[in-house]
């Protein structure tokens, strides 16, 4: 059963259900469709007991959004305010928090080339009652070849290690195709840092590229592949480290057979990794260690029978021993949860699903709509926490 609901009604009856009784093995989660006040859900972000919400709103003078998401308090609005001519229309590619304090990455489409202009916003958070501000994000305008120009790729996403901030995305390498790229922080200004002579390199025998990124306590986790073209042409698997934005970074190519991985999401100790050998979708447990200890790898295949090749991968939410992963599975949408013993399966709301979270016992996940022009374009649902085994 599927419904629209009011935001705080429906999360906090949600959160007594689930409370009270689990759901039965396979049971639906019984998802309930929530408005964030007209605007379109983009991304999710996990605050604890709290989620941030970033939202783009077409006809608002200022499109990207922000709001704070709690059990039974409804949405609490952010502050954003922009500071040049793309800030205001910039749809949020990602938000990262560490603590208090925010870091996020929009992009707009724009210049003669349709080249995506992005921007860099920064912020802090903090409680207060439901209804009134408590923070938001200032843009901080970069000089227009900080990301971009002749030699920039893309922006895949941003995440904190160590106590700052670091966005990844990709640049031109110096020896062959692009390397993986970093960008760091010093006081407002973003600086890329070059990969050259590091992991994050290409070279004429092996093209490095970064799909997403995402932290434990300690460890920056860069999920994405290496093509080996010294004996044919083969993608692998693979993850890149570090305990700091600043690197260095060290590579871990993933086992199994060829493919890619694509998305990542961690909680304080350890990540889940997702990604795909044909149309067979693979994870993998990462559990960064201490400087003088190996990252623990350990393969966990899921259930999906038929991936497609067009078929977004969104990041994982991880807690504990637990992940969930909304995906698809030969055109349907589902959610795998992730236990001690292996995977459930659990049907999810039709669409492809863009961001999922978990908020107290509930699971939060933006699904996008697969028609042409429907409005809106992505919503957000709501539904009780699939249990895994």
């Amino acid at each position: 059963m599927r419904r629209r609901a009011n935001l705080a009604g429906a999360l906090l009856v949600g959160v007594l259900a689930a409370a009270c009784s689990g759901p039965a093995p396979d049971a639906d989660p019984q998802w309930t469709q929530l408005d964030p006040d007209g605007a379109e859900p983009v991304t999710l972000t996990s605050l604890g007991d709290r989620l941030l919400l970033g939202t783009y709103a077409a006809g608002s003078p200022t499109r990207p959004g922000l709001s704070l998401m709690g059990p039974g308090d409804g949405l609490t609005p952010l502050t954003v305010s922009a500071k040049s001519v793309n800030g205001p229309l910039a749809r949020w590619l990602v938000l990262a928090a560490s603590g208090t304090e925010l870091v996020g990455v929009g992009g707009n489409a724009n210049g003669a080339h349709g080249n995506t202009r992005w921007t860099t916003w920064s912020g802090s958070m903090g409680g207060g009652a439901s209804g009134q501000a408590v923070g938001g994000v200032t843009e901080q305008p970069q000089d227009f070849w900080t990301f971009g120009g002749w030699e920039a790729g893309g922006i895949v996403g941003a995440t904190w290690v160590g106590g700052a901030p670091v966005i990844v995305g990709s640049w031109k390498g110096a020896a062959a195709g692009t390397d993986i790229a970093t960008w760091t922080r010093e006081g407002d200004t973003w600086s890329h840092r070059p990969a050259t002579g590091t992991d994050l390199a290409s070279t004429t025998t092996a093209l490095a590229q970064a799909q997403g990124v995402a932290a434990t306590a300690g460890t920056a986790v860069i999920a994405g592949s290496l093509t080996r073209l010294d004996s044919g042409v083969t993608e692998r698997p693979a993850v890149w480290l570090s305990r700091s934005a600043r690197g260095p970074w060290t590579r871990i190519e993933l086992p199994g057979d060829a493919g890619r991985a694509e998305a990542v999401g961690c909680d304080e100790r350890r990540c889940l990794v997702l990604g795909r050998s044909g149309s067979r979708l693979r994870a993998w447990w990462v559990a960064p260690a201490g400087a003088a200890a190996q990252p623990q790898v350990t393969p966990a295949d899921p259930p999906v029978a038929a991936l497609a090749e067009s078929d977004h991968l969104a990041a994982p939410a991880v807690r504990g021993e637990s992940a969930w992963a909304p995906v698809r599975d030969d055109g349907h949408s589902v959610v795998l949860a992730a236990g001690h013993r292996g995977w459930r399966r659990s049907p999810a709301p039709p669409g492809i699903p863009t961001a999922v979270a978990v908020l107290d016992n509930r699971l939060v996940t933006i699904i996008r709509a697969t028609a042409p022009g429907a409005a809106p374009a992505s919503a957000l649902w709501t539904g009780a926490v699939p249990l895994a085994d």
